[in-house]
C-alpha cells in the first residue's frame, strides 16, 4: 500500500475513533483482473482465516455473493479494505453511524 493511501487510511480510521465500535467489511464485488491467490492471503494473513475459508470467501464473492466480516478495530479495518482492493476486490467498510463507503482500487 503507498505512504499516501495510508496516511489517508489513518486520518479515516481516526475520524471513526469514537463513533463507533464494530464495523463491517463488506467484499461486494471484484475488478477485471483479481488477483485470487493474493485475495486469499489477505484474507489468512488479515483476518486470521484458514485455507478453505479464505479459498470459500473469494469463491462467493466470484460468484456474485457479498462476503461480510465484523471489525472492532477501525484502523485494521481500513488496512484489510486497502490490501484487498489492491489485489482487485470492491470493498465496503459500514459503521453504525455512517453511511458505507466504497474502496475500489484502492481509493475511497
Amino acid at each position: 500500500m503507498s505512504s499516501r493511501r495510508a496516511a489517508e487510511a489513518k486520518r479515516y480510521a481516526s475520524s471513526l475513533m469514537g463513533k463507533s465500535k464494530v464495523l463491517k467489511l463488506n467484499i461486494v464485488g471484484w475488478r477485471e483482473g483479481l488477483l485470487k491467490i493474493s485475495m486469499n492471503h489477505v484474507l489468512q494473513e488479515h483476518l486470521s482465516l484458514g485455507l478453505k475459508d479464505a479459498k470459500d470467501c473469494v469463491d462467493g464473492v466470484l460468484a456474485g455473493k457479498p462476503v461480510s466480516f465484523t471489525l472492532e478495530d477501525s484502523v485494521s479495518a481500513e488496512l484489510v479494505a486497502n490490501a484487498l482492493a489492491d489485489v482487485g476486490a470492491i470493498v465496503e467498510i459500514e459503521s453504525d453511524q455512517d453511511a458505507p463507503r466504497v474502496i475500489a482500487n484502492g481509493e475511497a
